[in-house]
């Protein structure tokens, strides 16, 4: 995540982590969190399935700072949990939020 927030733009507005093995995912569903992200310039937008929250997750660049002090195996979820009321979880199909973790998947 750091390696990200380096990279971007500097004229990004914010910043989308998706995970490789949600392969069900579509393009609309990234559309409608950068939508999101439109309406709340400010806030972290992260999908929800069946209002259960999951990945992917697009965060403001009011967040890079603290995606830069992440540390070892830490991810977004900390700086979630230390900003509740930022968070604007967007509702996606079930089925597109599916991941892909053992061989019989």
């Amino acid at each position: 995540m750091r390696a990200a927030v380096r990279a971007v733009s500097p004229s990004a507005s914010g910043l989308l982590f998706a995970l490789a093995d949600q392969p069900f995912l579509e393009s609309g569903d990234f559309e409608t969190l950068i939508a999101e992200h439109r309406r709340a310039t400010h806030a972290i937008v992260r999908a929800c399935y069946a209002h259960e929250p999951g990945s992917p997750v697009l965060f403001a660049r009011d967040y890079f700072p603290l995606l830069l002090e992440l540390r070892g195996r830490e991810g977004g979820r900390s700086v979630i949990a230390r900003h509740p009321d930022a968070v604007r979880d967007v509702e996606l199909p079930p089925a597109h939020g599916r991941d892909l973790d053992r061989p019989e998947d």
